[in-house]
């Protein structure tokens, strides 16, 4: 893939990449700067989106029109739900699924997107998890492939986490990741989420995230950085 199209929530998420490869021009679209990177034959076009699903998919979707990105990856940090998961734990996207959709009164599932079927549930492209996988068997970081949902909410009591679990068999939570899929899918864009488990998604959350936050945002450079140079 020759044209990546790279999107961090916060600037935090991205900006080692930009630093690394250095951005040789800047544009702006809406509130979004996106920030044009080469490396060898390739260009990245890395972009912050802001928090939340509105912003990444408004973000999402004039990175796929304005620059035609063969590929989305979406890099960040998540809330753990899986007891599986430790603190700076990479969760690579198997599917995903935004969990604040609820139209059960007209008899969907919850985080069922009413009128598309079970396309509400978003899967992880195959091609850039492989490589994924890979890149994190070479530098000797533990990863786990898993589902991940996004919702407009930082998940921060035991009793949210529990519910995640309990119908989502989420493995982490975010806000952005499953919303940029869903753009990606009906562009029909490959996709996938690198999320790296900053906190513990309870009521613990807080302290951790303040705590851990680099260190889970160095470990997702050290993946992108690599898959950009595989892909």
């Amino acid at each position: 893939m020759k044209n990546i199209g790279i999107i961090g929530a916060m600037e935090e998420e991205v900006s080692a990449l930009i630093k690394h490869y250095g951005s040789i021009e800047k544009i702006k679209f809406l509130d979004f700067e996106f920030n044009i990177l080469k490396h060898k034959d390739k260009k990245i076009v890395v972009v912050v989106s802001g928090i939340g699903k509105v912003n990444s998919a408004i973000c999402t979707q004039l990175l796929i029109d304005r620059f035609n990105v063969e590929c989305v990856v979406n890099s960040g940090i998540a809330g753990a739900i899986s007891e599986k998961l430790d603190i700076a734990d990479i969760v690579f996207s198997s599917d995903l699924i935004q969990h604040d959709v609820n139209a059960v009164n007209f008899g969907y599932k919850i985080g069922q997107i009413p009128r598309m079927g079970d396309n509400y549930i978003f899967k992880g492209d195959k091609y850039l998890l492989d490589k994924m996988e890979k890149i994190a068997q070479n530098k000797d970081i533990k990863y786990f492939v898993g589902r991940i949902v996004s919702g407009d909410e930082f998940v921060s009591t035991n009793s949210k986490k529990q519910w995640l679990k309990d119908n989502f068999d989420a493995m982490c939570t975010d806000m952005e990741s499953a919303s940029i899929a869903h753009v990606c899918f009906l562009n029909k864009i490959p996709f996938m989420a690198i999320r790296c488990i900053s906190d513990t998604a309870d009521d613990r959350a807080e302290m951790a995230y303040n705590e851990f936050e680099q260190i889970a945002l160095e470990k997702c450079f050290m993946i992108s950085s690599a898959l950009i140079e595989e892909i």
